[in-house]
């Protein structure tokens, strides 16, 4: 259980910008009761040392549609050490999850990877264990049965950029295909997250569009212009892309795509340190229904932090990672309900454990 903790020192945004304050945070069982200056003395203090505190980063990891239990739990352990708090990630929603939950470094929420076969048993998801579909394995046939389940129960349809280009590319105005599937869950009416996202023209297209997109940290090494859709808010969220498609080598690298994320985007001044939170943190909670339990430092949200030191200096060691020269501010704790899941000099703390999340 966790112990009433007061962290005192915290360097934390004061909502806009780059502007921070030092502030102490309270937190009781788990949760934050009270943020503010020269906080009352507790039993249990936690000096942070004016180290940057941002609520706990929340990722959609959705290109994991084909792993299973074992793998994302092994997962959740690279995903602590990273800095990051909480993973959407895909499940088989006929296999019951509920029970397994023992074994987590972070938070898990679930969206539902659908094939043909799982159409025929919709009525069999529990769409109170998950926050949204996948669509990639469904035959064109069957998506209209997907989207009106999806509209009935106010959940997500999740895109991947090759679904909604039909026969690789836009039409020259920027309009989409009414072929795509993107222009068929418009149509319907459903909730619509593209995941992936890389093209300018499928961006361009999606400004006007009733969508949010993500875009993946490791994409944004040789992309000013990708830089530039963070920071005016034309793309959302950031994913990780923390795994290697080869199955047998995607732990073989710890990478670090959130310190990179603050050391290339933040501390050179692609984007603010506010925009780094949501995009990595308060977007992502509220789109994927956890917030304001998640993404936010405020009473009543989780403890969950992570804390970086602005001029950490560190080099990426994984072979997945952009590039091999030095960057400035690095994650060095991650924090789950108020209990440190990392710390850089010591490495994982095998006790404390993430959980299940409903929507």
């Amino acid at each position: 259980m966790s112990v009433n903790k007061l962290f005192r020192n915290c360097l934390v945004s004061k909502g806009y910008g780059d502007t921070t304050d030092v502030m102490d945070i309270r937190v009781e069982n788990g949760i934050i009761s009270e943020v503010g200056s020269a906080l009352s003395h507790s039993e249990h203090e936690v000096d942070m040392q004016e180290r940057l505190v941002i609520p706990g980063v929340v990722i959609p990891e959705l290109g994991l549609a084909d792993s299973n239990f074992d793998e994302q739990v092994a997962m959740t352990a690279v995903a602590a050490v990273a800095g990051i708090t909480c993973m959407i990630v895909p499940i088989d929603p006929l296999e019951s999850r509920r029970e397994s939950f023992n074994d987590p470094y972070v938070h898990l929420t679930y969206i539902a990877a659908l094939t043909d076969d799982h159409v025929e048993h919709l009525d069999r998801i529990d769409p109170e264990g998950i926050v949204g579909v996948e669509i990639r394995k469904v035959d064109e046939m069957l998506l209209d049965e997907v989207f009106a389940w999806c509209k009935k129960h106010k959940r997500l349809v999740i895109l991947h950029e090759a679904e909604v280009i039909v026969d690789n590319e836009l039409k020259e105005n920027a309009e989409l295909s009414p072929k795509s599937r993107l222009a068929r869950a418009i149509e319907q009416k459903v909730e619509i997250h593209i995941s992936a996202v890389s093209r300018a023209d499928l961006i361009q297209a999606c400004r006007q569009l009733p969508v949010t997109l993500d875009v993946s940290i490791q994409a944004l090494e040789h992309d000013d212009a990708l830089w530039n859709d963070l920071a005016n808010a034309r793309i959302h969220m950031v994913t990780t892309n923390l795994f290697h498609e080869d199955q047998e080598r995607q732990y073989d690298s710890v990478q670090e795509p959130i310190s990179w994320l603050y050391a290339a985007g933040v501390n050179r001044g692609h984007i603010s340190l506010m925009r780094m939170m949501e995009l990595c943190a308060t977007n992502v909670a509220m789109r994927f229904g956890q917030y304001p339990h998640k993404g936010a430092l405020i009473p009543g949200a989780d403890a969950d932090f992570t804390v970086l030191v602005a001029n950490e200096q560190w080099q990426p060691t994984g072979e997945l990672m952009l590039d091999k020269k030095t960057y400035k501010g690095q994650v060095v704790e991650t924090w789950l309900k108020g209990e440190q899941v990392y710390r850089k000099q010591v490495g994982l703390n095998l006790k404390s454990k993430g959980s299940w999340l409903c929507h």
